[in-house]
């Protein structure tokens, strides 16, 4: 079932990406999944656990402007591509790529050099908007094609964090705004394990924009989930926030990373249901991080 729907999907999202400008004159959007949530609590992390791809992630890298990333299932050589896209505005007439010639990145078949081909992007972008340090805008993305063996067909967006520097918190919001509110888009709202679930300006947000559908829509995520000591009193917390899906929990596999590098796959997840005791008497998810 899983492999005819990723078949089936896939020549939805070619014809969208071929036809994106037309269709979004036509109000036409794509079905997504796009991450919303504080800055380095764990989005890029979560994507890079779905995506089998190393996206930048340590803690001095922000993520200055939505990263699209466009999954796509391919036998043989995997590759991809990277380019710098101009945000799309209805209002204008030419609504054409930033410097194409300039930004398009040659097809690579090195996936380890992506999140290197990332941070490229981000500084020629850091450079033509002249962007402070920790500075995000909403005037152009990142789009990353990924084409790799065994991969679910998906567009996925990374958005910028949320701070507690005001400039930066409202441009956040302004961005997330105009991603999150689209009925196709499913969002996974990413919490920090260690942190009061109910004490976030992203999920304070969601609530006071009334983003329509978001008790349907967004699904709760909580990174660092092998931090949490009181397991039962953290559901009730994600129960507080009147989300219908189930959350789902990533662990950080790499805060033991010499022990689990010697389990198999059957034998990791045993090790997470220790790591996270009493995991049973709950209904999650359980994923990991690499």
């Amino acid at each position: 079932m899983i492999e005819q729907l990723n078949s089936r999907i896939r020549p939805l999202l070619d014809v969208y990406e071929e036809l994106k400008h037309t269709l979004k004159l036509a109000k036409i959007t794509e079905p997504k999944i796009a991450t919303c949530g504080m800055q380095s609590h764990g989005k890029s992390s979560t994507l890079e656990s779905i995506t089998k791809i190393e996206l930048p992630t340590k803690a001095e890298t922000c993520t200055i402007c939505p990263i699209k990333i466009c999954l796509r299932e391919k036998k043989g050589e995997e590759y991809f591509t990277i380019k710098i896209e101009e945000e799309f505005d209805e209002d204008k007439e030419n609504n054409e790529k930033v410097n194409e010639n300039e930004n398009e990145i040659d097809k690579n078949t090195n996936l380890k050099k992506i999140k290197d081909k990332i941070d490229e992007c981000q500084d020629k972008i850091k450079q033509k908007y002249n962007l402070k340090d920790q500075s995000i805008t909403q005037k152009c993305y990142i789009q990353l094609n990924v084409y790799k063996n065994d991969v679910p067909n998906l567009n996925l967006y990374d958005l910028p964090g949320v701070t507690f520097v005001d400039e930066i918190k409202e441009e956040a919001e302004k961005i997330y705004e105009k991603y999150l509110n689209e009925k196709e888009t499913t969002v996974l709202l990413i919490l920090n394990g260690s942190d009061d679930l109910t004490n976030s300006s992203v999920t304070d947000w969601m609530k006071k924009k009334n983003i329509q559908n978001y008790k349907l829509r967004f699904i709760p995520v909580v990174a660092k989930a092998d931090k949490i000591t009181n397991f039962e009193g953290k559901y009730k917390q994600l129960n507080s926030l009147g989300l219908i899906n189930k959350p789902c929990l990533v662990i950080n596999k790499n805060n033991d990373s010499k022990e689990f590098k010697k389990l198999s796959e059957e034998d990791e997840v045993k090790k997470i249901y220790e790591i996270i005791p009493n995991i049973n008497k709950f209904e999650v998810n359980v994923g990991r991080n690499n």
